[in-house]
């Protein structure tokens, strides 16, 4: 869903979305974030088709924790993303 979500928005990636999130800074990972949620929410029902059987990860669980993030960005500065998984 994400990597759809990105693709739409013009930004292509080749490995998971959380890679990609990995080291950026908050400004950097704020535009990245805004861009995912921006597409998400352009087209709800597109990306609810993508929800997935057992609902983890799905659009209305995903793009709370998203708009979290987000929020995490954009206050907890400075700041870099550490993820993994």
């Amino acid at each position: 869903m994400i990597t759809m979500a990105l693709a739409q928005s013009g930004t292509l990636i080749e490995m998971s979305w959380w890679k990609v999130l990995d080291g950026m800074s908050a400004p950097t990972g704020a535009k990245f974030l805004t861009d995912i949620i921006v597409e998400l929410d352009s087209n709800p029902a597109r990306y609810r088709a993508m929800d997935p059987p057992n609902e983890w990860g799905s659009y209305d669980t995903l793009l709370p924790v998203l708009r979290e993030m987000l929020r995490a960005s954009l206050t907890e500065v400075p700041s870099v993303w550490r993820v993994s998984g």
